[in-house]
């Protein structure tokens, strides 16, 4: 028997959610016995500071794909200081990753939030753990993902990080949390303000 180290990228993928946080103290948990994390695990600091300044849900919607939300010099900062983490930890690792995501990141998706890869990544994985026990299978197909709190990665990064791909769907997987049909942007934005301040969309008034 022998061992094969992957590396765990668990809130690496932080490097494209420079707008997240990893606690979220208004996200409500619900009480079902099966799902008890809530819609919004991680804290949005630019929807967060939009309520603080008293936006209404418009123009939060509009600010929001604005080039305004964050400072591009802080999204490059922020993707370079966990790209570094990720090679870091790549060091002790049989299977390798950090060359991959240089690689492929800005032509696909490779993380749904900052905890939790996408299917690209643990097909990946999956390659070279065979490859590395002698198996060679080009067959392997992800049928679940890890989408259950996908969160958007707004325009500004997109265009600062030169991203060409497109994620206007979200939460589309089987445990994907969201209160509607489908969600795309401003659909995340309403159940994010909805979900963590009470506001609802008939409501004239602004958020407070």
């Amino acid at each position: 028997t022998f061992e094969i180290v992957v590396p765990n990228l668990y809130n690496l993928g932080s490097a494209f959610f420079p707008h997240l946080t990893k606690e979220n103290v208004r996200n409500k948990k619900l009480r079902n016995g099966l799902q008890i994390k809530g819609l919004f695990v991680n804290g949005d600091m630019v929807l967060d500071e939009c309520v603080k300044c008293g936006k209404t849900l418009q123009e939060i919607m509009d600010y929001a794909k604005s080039e305004a939300v964050l400072d591009k010099d802080y999204i490059v900062e922020n993707f370079n200081t966990y790209m570094n983490k990720i090679k870091e930890r790549d060091r002790n690792c049989d299977v390798k990753i950090y060359d991959y995501i240089l690689e492929n990141y800005k032509i696909r998706k490779l993380f749904y939030d900052p905890e939790h890869p996408t299917n690209d990544i643990i097909k990946k994985y999956a390659t070279d753990v065979l490859r590395l026990m002698g198996i060679v299978d080009e067959g392997i197909h992800c049928e679940s993902k890890l989408d259950a709190y996908e969160a958007p990665i707004y325009p500004v990064i997109k265009e600062c990080l030169q991203l060409k791909w497109e994620d206007e769907d979200l939460r589309t997987g089987a445990l994907g949390m969201r209160m509607s049909d489908s969600m795309d942007l401003d659909e995340y934005i309403y159940e994010y303000l909805w979900w963590c301040y009470d506001y609802r969309r008939n409501e004239e008034k602004r958020i407070c």
